[in-house]
């Protein structure tokens, strides 16, 4: 899997030797380069559409945090969520002056169930003005396809872990990271725009990192999400420990200045120190996953 990209480029490895300053700069003007090149707005905000909590993945992945939800009766990751309700909620985050949303679902398999992609495609329809990511984990071309046809703008497809000795520590079952890889090539075929990154903090290495932002660059994405490790209750991992912010905020800016045509890098700006550093490196998408879920009157 790592035929094409074992060779890490020397310019990623040169930027992780820069001090943070120079980093952190270097990258800011990279994020303020990228938004001269394309034409979108000059950042851009998204929110999730959780169309079921369920997920196939056996066992259960170490981090999930949906696990966490789900144990505290979340509303929004119940298994049986009319789609009228999610309808509902979609015109609620339009009108809240949300771009984009990403349709979610635990992994169902690599090949989507029809229900999924025709609740996508209602979606679509009923609220224009939210562009819709997929986020389902892995799946074959075919559910590529099908999506492309029901609506969809683009896949949010992460690779979790640049290391798959790391993936395979935290997801022990389900897809991998090969087949993820291999999913960003079907994103494309199907025409559709590529949104991906992974986690950090899971305990992988500098060259990991590195290797693993080679590898999205070859797909060009249009947004970017490298987003920590954050322990949740009701998981085998919540002892673990929270990734370094420090740690974070230089793989961003790394794969900032690397990706130098990707017009949208996504935070969660959850803590003042994520804020901070999504300043210095002109991090301009942020994920509001705060919003409450809308109620019917």
């Amino acid at each position: 899997m790592r035929d094409t990209t074992e060779r890490i480029g020397a310019e990623v490895a040169a930027l992780f030797d820069q001090a943070d300053s120079e980093l952190f700069a270097a990258a800011h003007a990279a994020s303020e380069r990228a938004m001269r090149i394309g034409e979108g707005p000059a950042s851009i905000k998204a929110s999730p559409l959780i169309l079921t909590g369920d997920c196939k993945t056996r066992p259960v992945c170490n981090h999930c945090k949906w696990e966490h939800f789900k144990a505290e009766s979340y509303q929004a990751f119940a298994l049986d969520r009319p789609l009228s309700d999610i309808i509902d909620h979609a015109h609620h985050l339009a009108d809240l002056g949300i771009e984009r949303a990403f349709t979610a679902t635990g992994w169902m398999g690599y090949r989507l169930p029809r229900t999924y992609i025709d609740a996508v495609e209602a979606i679509h329809d009923a609220e224009p003005r939210l562009a819709l990511y997929g986020l389902f984990g892995a799946l074959d071309r075919q559910s590529h396809f099908d999506l492309a046809s029901a609506g969809l703008t683009g896949m949010l497809t992460s690779l979790e872990s640049p290391s798959n000795e790391v993936y395979r520590a935290f997801r022990p079952g389900g897809d991998s990271l090969e087949n993820r890889i291999r999913a960003l090539e079907y994103t494309c075929e199907a025409g559709l725009s590529v949104w991906t990154g992974f986690l950090v903090g899971l305990g992988e290495t500098e060259d990991d990192v590195a290797w693993g932002i080679e590898t999205i660059a070859q797909f060009e994405p249009e947004s970017i999400s490298i987003l920590p490790f954050v322990p949740f209750p009701d998981t085998p991992m919540a002892d673990y420990p929270a990734a370094d912010p420090l740690w974070l905020a230089r793989v961003n800016a790394v794969a900032r200045i690397r990706l130098a045509r990707t017009p949208y890098f996504f935070s969660d700006h959850d803590h003042e120190f994520d804020r901070l550093y999504a300043d210095r490196i002109g991090i301009n998408g942020s994920y509001e996953t705060g919003v409450a879920p809308h109620t019917r009157s």
